[in-house]
């Protein structure tokens, strides 16, 4: 399966989904929710889909309502049939909640996690969780760490849930001064708890968190960068900890961007990125990093 969004004949975009069985592709248009039968451009593009089982997928994205406001869906196939269905948001959403989602993933067909942002009321944008549930969707404001300002300009970019009881999610926002502070979430004991990602002693620059990966409870491992240095937060023992991306030449702005961190187990990981070389000229490399326990 592979999705995305495409323009049809009168220049409206859609969702699109691809599928693959057998030999060949064929295309499918992503269903919308109901509320959108009198909006001729609902703009449904959809952003990310999972498979947990074959012949169960979900995806998600945003669309617009037709009251011009844009909210959330997903999209389940199952038994051979897409069925789409409105997902709620928290408590004090605003009237435009201005949603996104940018990521989900399913432990099960029953049991899936999408991240994103939504506008509150007062109109400052937060992180959102999406948790299904036994087939039900729950939505929450994603914590964050203490002295965040009210409007955090937050979002969350990728999460991962080794089992139904523990999840590690990346995201960032910006604190009273302006800066950019990455935030590391973990779901554990049935509530989120926020940390400002650290840095490492020498760069306090702007911070950017975007990928996770866990392939057990309790320890994880996220991408991220600074202005100058990639970053790799090791989560173990109940914390984070930082290590600064070595770099194969002298160099400096590396950069982890989404889905570029994977950890098949704890003693293996591999992650993807790019740096800039310095000499013997300045020239842009790609960046292959992997950790051996």
């Amino acid at each position: 399966m592979a999705a995305g969004r495409y323009q049809d004949a009168h220049g409206y975009f859609q969702g699109l989904i691809e599928v693959q069985s057998g030999s060949g592709w064929r295309a499918v248009k992503a269903p919308m929710p109901g509320d959108t039968i009198r909006n001729q451009d609902p703009y449904g593009g959809v952003d990310w889909i999972t498979c947990p089982d074959a012949g169960r997928c979900m995806t998600v994205g945003a669309y617009v309502d037709n009251k011009g406001r844009r909210e959330l869906f997903a999209d389940v196939l199952a038994r051979r049939t897409w069925r789409s269905s409105r997902l709620p948001l928290p408590v004090g959403a605003a009237a435009n909640p201005l949603a996104y989602l940018d990521y989900v993933t399913c432990l099960s067909p029953a049991h899936c996690l999408a991240v994103g942002n939504f506008a509150q009321s007062g109109g400052a944008q937060q992180g959102l969780f999406e948790r299904e549930i036994s087939g039900s969707w729950h939505a929450s404001l994603a914590p964050l760490p203490a002295g965040a300002p009210a409007s955090p300009d937050a979002t969350i970019n990728e999460v991962s849930c080794p089992t139904i009881s523990f999840c590690a999610a990346t995201g960032n926002y910006q604190d009273s001064t302006g800066d950019s502070q990455g935030v590391l979430e973990t779901l554990a004991g049935g509530a989120w708890h926020a940390v400002t990602a650290p840095a490492p002693a020498s760069d306090r620059t702007n911070r950017y968190m975007e990928t996770v990966s866990c392939p057990i409870a309790k320890w994880c491992v996220a991408g991220g960068s600074t202005n100058y240095s990639g970053l790799l937060e090791s989560y173990a023992r109940g914390r984070w900890t930082v290590t600064v991306a070595p770099l194969p030449a002298k160099g400096s702005d590396a950069i982890f961007q989404s889905t570029s961190v994977s950890c098949p187990s704890t003693r293996m990981c591999a992650a993807f990125g790019a740096f800039l070389k310095h000499s013997p000229i300045s020239e842009g490399q790609g960046l292959l990093e992997t950790y051996r326990a």
